[in-house]
């Protein structure tokens, strides 16, 4: 995929909104010198390109009573074509959050919100995989413990201390009512969505929406209004290293996590239960950076490694934090 020339003022704009999805035009042409229609023209022409992919609203599914089962899959007999409905299927699903393509050993990489673990194996055995054991050689599956999100680093380089967003861990289901649920739902895949907008949809007043957006986010369950950037545009590779690590203690997993976050290029650090219970999302700049990055890791892991695999994912189908299972109580 061809990358796709930014200037300075994109650059800009791209970091900023990647931290903050919502964030008002006029703040954004303060912030980078340019003129409000300036800014909304760069917006237009930058996802035209590609390069922003779509406003997502990201959610804390732990308070929603949700948990994040990952799932890798391994492809045998399916043709391009029985591969494409086969993702289309996994995507249509309400109760999927992502939906990738991989490339190496695993040809697919599915992430499913479930209440519990009797919830995943109705939806993974029942829904997604009926009629497509076929296709399927090999799979391993592992439940998250803790995800942390980073923002680009290297969008701008900055001594900044990076945003992270931690999703999981041991919380308290949040309480919601119908017009809570309307409001995640009409802003979950649109961050940007103008209030007024939501209000008008949802039937309740703008000031309603701002303060039940204000509650979401205080109790934690709205965790940042994020922009997906398409890596490739930028002259970038997803990959994901997969670990699996013993003797990983309190001390050793926070040094881990540490250089995750003081670390540009990675997007993402996950512990999870199963074979594979550490997983480092990367993005690079080609695969001497991605190797860079390998020796870096295992010279930090030396004592603690049994095996890893490095996956990349250049195309991402999904991208949804809201399950859906979950509006069905409001129709």
């Amino acid at each position: 995929m061809q990358e796709v020339k930014l200037d300075s003022k994109d650059i800009a704009l791209l970091f900023l909104l990647e931290k903050d999805a919502r964030i008002p035009l006029t703040h954004l042409a303060k912030k980078i010198g340019l003129s409000k229609q300036a800014v909304r023209y760069k917006i237009e022409r930058l996802k035209e390109l590609g390069v922003i992919e779509r406003f997502i609203t990201q959610l804390d599914i732990t308070r929603l009573g949700y948990t994040n089962y990952e799932v890798w899959l391994q492809l045998t007999t399916a043709s391009e074509e029985e591969k494409k409905e086969f993702i289309g299927h996994l995507v249509s699903h309400v109760n999927t959050r992502w939906v990738a393509e991989c490339g190496g050993k695993w040809d697919i990489a599915i992430a499913v919100l479930a209440r519990n673990i009797a919830h995943f194996d109705r939806i993974f055995n029942d829904e997604l995989m009926k009629g497509n054991w076929e296709k399927v050689g090999h799979f391993d599956n592992t439940v998250v413990v803790s995800l942390y999100n980073y923002n680009k680093q290297f969008l701008e380089k900055s001594s900044l201390k990076r945003d992270v967003v931690l999703f999981g861990g041991e919380k308290d289901i949040v309480q919601f009512d119908a017009l809570d649920l309307k409001i995640l739902e009409k802003i979950s895949q649109d961050a940007r969505i103008p209030t007024i907008r939501i209000a008008a949809s949802v039937e309740a007043s703008p000031l309603t929406v701002k303060n039940r957006l204000a509650k979401l986010k205080k109790n934690g369950t709205i965790t940042r209004f994020k922009t997906l950037i398409n890596p490739s545009k930028l002259g970038r590779e997803g990959n994901e290293i997969l670990f699996s690590l013993h003797n990983m203690g309190p001390e050793e997993e926070k040094t881990l996590r540490m250089y995750c976050e003081n670390n540009p290029n990675t997007t993402f650090f996950i512990k999870s239960v199963g074979r594979w219970n550490y997983d480092v999302a990367l993005e690079v700049n080609g695969q001497e950076e991605l190797q860079r990055e390998l020796t870096n890791l295992r010279n930090l892991l030396r004592d603690h490694i049994k095996e890893y695999e490095i996956v990349s994912t250049p195309k991402i189908h999904k991208f949804d934090y809201l399950p859906g299972d979950l509006l069905r109580t409001i129709r």
